[in-house]
């Protein structure tokens, strides 16, 4: 296994990705939200807007990421430190970004549903997202907690445990689904519902990337549980539930397979240098793009009169800011506040260790 080739491979998806499920929001939500009808019926309907389920395949490859993650922390502490500061300071830094532009082109402004948000669960708390694109880092940090968790309990992360409460919740959706049992918001996203059989494929799929130390059986046992994965899913659009339908089956089914690939190290030639760049940066990119990039598409319109010339405008200016975010936000503060955190623990474990001594 070449960790190189892997982390190319998924930083050009991730890029992919984070480009489609832009174009999405810049195209078919963007002419149903702002009312162009002669838009809407030039590009695809939301639900049938490839781009839109990026989204699932960020879902896939956080499973396969953390997963090698929580495998090469120490400790919980050390998996806590490595998450909180990748995503919590870049998250603050674009509500704070994306509140400025609302309220200063928008005129809206709550400064209670602002810190609501940096909590980055505000549905937890009553308040919505102060950008639509926000919604799946709930679900993002509910796995990192489960995660979290197992390891805090078992001190690794236990495959046949993973499958068995991955498919039992899988299937309690589908069940859910067939029998249209409500269940509340809060329920659905402790739970990961309906996206938790796209987190343990990242797993599974981690685990065949890293399986040197697999019995050829326990192979085939893992190809089975992601064909099982995605039946879920192909049962689940049956029922039309939430987002999944036709289309993001075939997406989702498509994503198994390139998954494969990577597993196999066969998507080489997806490291091209744009890719890897887009892939990069796409974690600013998905925080800053949906709110901010509406408002540079309108304002342009308003100048230009021409939503052709604005939108491709607009992209470029969202790549730009989440350019300058990952240079000088993301990637600096990652590093600062891991090593504040950790130097933290370290002072720490010296008291505890000089208060016992003089005990």
């Amino acid at each position: 296994m070449n960790n190189t080739y892997r982390l190319a491979s998924l930083d050009a998806l991730r890029g992919i990705a984070a480009l489609g499920v832009v174009l999405y929001h810049f195209t078919s939500l963007f002419a149903i939200k702002f009312s162009y009808p002669e838009l809407s019926a030039i590009f695809p309907s939301p639900s049938s807007h490839i781009g839109r389920y990026g989204v699932e395949l960020f879902f896939i490859i956080s499973g396969f990421v953390i997963s090698m993650s929580i495998e090469n922390s120490n400790n919980v502490y050390r998996f806590f430190v490595s998450r909180f500061s990748r995503l919590f300071p870049t998250f603050w830094a674009a509500v704070f970004i994306s509140s400025i532009f609302i309220w200063v082109f928008n005129g809206q402004f709550d400064l209670v549903v602002f810190l609501k948000n940096l909590t980055m669960t505000p549905n937890f708390f009553g308040a919505k997202n102060i950008d639509g694109s926000y919604w799946t880092l709930t679900y993002e940090l509910f796995f990192y907690i489960a995660i979290a968790t197992l390891f805090y309990f078992f001190k690794t992360i236990p495959t046949r445990l993973m499958v068995v409460i991955g498919i039992g919740v899988s299937l309690l959706t589908v069940l859910v689904s067939m029998f249209d049992v409500y269940l509340g918001y809060k329920v659905k996203a402790l739970l990961l519902i309906p996206h938790i059989h796209l987190f343990l494929a990242g797993f599974l799929f981690y685990k065949l990337w890293n399986s040197n130390n697999l019995k050829p059986t326990h192979i085939w046992i893992i190809y089975l549980v992601l064909f099982v994965l995605v039946l879920v899913q192909w049962l689940l659009a049956e029922s039309d539930y939430s987002r999944h339908n036709f289309t993001s089956s075939i997406m989702v089914t498509a994503f198994f397979l390139i998954m494969i690939l990577v597993t196999k190290e066969k998507l080489s030639f997806l490291s091209h240098p744009i890719l890897i760049y887009l892939g990069t940066i796409s974690y600013s990119l998905y925080l800053i793009h949906q709110e901010v990039g509406y408002i540079f598409i309108n304002q342009l319109i308003n100048i230009t009169g021409s939503y052709w010339l604005s939108m491709p405008l607009s992209l470029a200016g969202v790549i730009l800011i989440a350019d300058l975010m990952y240079r000088y936000i993301e990637s600096p503060s990652n590093k600062i506040v891991k090593r504040y955190l950790m130097l933290f623990q370290k002072n720490k474990v010296e008291k505890n260790v000089r208060n016992t001594r003089n005990t």
